[in-house]
């Protein structure tokens, strides 16, 4: 669900960018989550396998492969998404200022 929440959001940006050189209505977003509220459940499940990483280090554990592999690939997917969407509301806002000009 979050990650649909991060690709409707920024695909909602580039039709937008799009629609400002097209002269078109924008298309509204109908999702139940914000954008705001995915970000925070990829950084609660980030939250949660570092705390379960920390754990295991604590308990004398060495690193399973498992967690570090869940570890990385949350990290991975929430950063990138996080950095597609900026650049997807950098797009947007490129895109008024230049068409104003």
């Amino acid at each position: 669900m979050e990650f649909d929440v991060y690709v409707e959001n920024i695909c909602s940006n580039l039709e937008l960018a799009i629609s400002i050189f097209e002269e078109k209505e924008k298309k509204q977003i109908n999702s139940k989550m914000t954008i705001e509220e995915a970000e925070n459940v990829y950084d609660k499940a980030f939250e949660k396998l570092s705390d379960k990483r920390d754990d295991e280090i604590a308990q004398g554990h060495e690193l399973s492969e498992k967690t570090g592999a869940q570890l990385k690939e949350a990290l991975l997917v929430s950063e990138q998404l996080k950095w597609l969407h900026n650049l997807s509301k950098k797009l947007v806002h490129s895109s008024k200022k230049y068409k104003s000009s």
